[in-house]
């Protein structure tokens, strides 16, 4: 279930059926106690400018200090986003994509792989200038985000 509001700040509405999906409830849980790196809303306005330093400060890792800012757009399950973290520690990575289950999927796999330079973030890329200002990033990665056309629906 994609998110459908305009601006990335807005609280996403959660009084969606849960019983439908039950990541919508996976994501609030694990963003209100931290247990995932997640985050969505009006939280985002915490980052904004700061993302490497605040990522440092949700791992708690004030030895290493992150270089760089990587965004993927449309980060899926997270495997790329996963495999470029783990062979580049010293750079932040940021997935962004739009559904609740990638977000989470995303988030729960580079927990597991036990990297601590990964952040989620649940958004529309279409913000992205909102969401991080000029000459924060060092890399966007964007191979197949969501919507993309489709052949079949070329004659709509």
């Amino acid at each position: 279930m994609p998110i459908r509001h305009l601006d990335p700040f807005v609280p996403i509405k959660t009084a969606r059926r849960t019983d439908a999906n039950p990541y919508i409830s996976k994501f609030s849980e694990a963003a209100a106690s931290k247990t995932l790196p997640i985050c969505a809303g009006p939280d985002l306005m915490n980052y904004v400018g700061r993302w490497r330093e605040r990522i440092e400060q949700y791992y708690k890792t004030s030895k290493q200090h992150l270089e760089g800012l990587v965004v993927e757009i449309g980060c899926h399950t997270g495997q790329a986003l996963v495999q470029m973290a783990a062979d580049h520690p010293n750079q932040a990575f940021v997935g962004v994509d739009i559904t609740f289950k990638r977000v989470v999927k995303s988030a729960e796999r580079a927990v597991d792989h036990g990297l601590k330079n990964v952040f989620c973030i649940l958004a529309d890329a279409k913000f992205l200038e909102k969401l991080f200002p000029d000459q924060e990033l060092t890399g966007v990665v964007a191979r197949f985000p969501d919507p993309w056309k489709k052949k079949k629906k070329e004659k709509n």
